[in-house]
């Protein structure tokens, strides 16, 4: 793994379970007007989205939605500690989601250039809607003006890590979320 860093803890294990909770909550109230044969198609972004998604597909309030699974990954840090303004989509959905309800589901939002970029691409395949959600929205360095649907945490302007987050492809294990010093 190579050197250790020091985490100083941003969120708890509690306030993760909580806002994911939340937002389970909100999408479930916002997506009952769907229909027995309509899909909610859910898209996670790997690697750092996959403890976030999982989380947020086991709570209960979802279980009443007829909901598809599917995975993109992307990369747009790499081993760095800012987001680049290139994004590398390395695997595609499998998923055909013309039609259909598809929510976008990430740890971070950052600059926002990952999610548009992503939400442009998923445009061309003709889906219905596309909501985005995200359990930590970081504002201070947003492109743009585009915003999460649903969000968990405000994130301060700091390197984080932790559930699912990783610094050179380590730490994504730990059940809360910290920055790196």
């Amino acid at each position: 793994m190579g050197n250790k860093v020091s985490i100083v803890p941003l969120f708890n294990k509690y306030e993760i379970e909580q806002s994911v909770t939340n937002i389970a909550s909100q999408i479930a109230e916002n997506t009952k007007h769907l229909g027995n044969n309509e899909e909610l198609i859910i898209i996670g972004l790997l690697n750092g989205g996959f403890m976030f998604m999982a989380d947020l597909i086991r709570e209960s309030s979802l279980r009443n939605i007829n909901i598809k699974i599917g995975f993109m990954t992307v990369s747009s840090y790499g081993d760095n500690e800012q987001s680049s303004s290139v994004l590398d989509i390395k695997n595609d959905i499998s998923i055909d989601i013309t039609g259909k309800h598809v929510l976008l589901v990430d740890e971070l939002m950052d600059t926002g250039n990952t999610i548009n970029t992503i939400i442009n691409y998923l445009q061309t395949k003709k889906p219905k809607i596309i909501e985005t959600c995200c359990l930590l929205n970081k504002q201070k360095n947003r492109l743009g003006n585009i915003q999460p649907t649903y969000f968990g945490l405000d994130c301060p302007d700091e390197f984080v890590i932790g559930y699912g987050m990783d610094y050179r492809g380590a730490y994504r294990h730990l059940p809360f979320i910290g920055k790196h010093v």
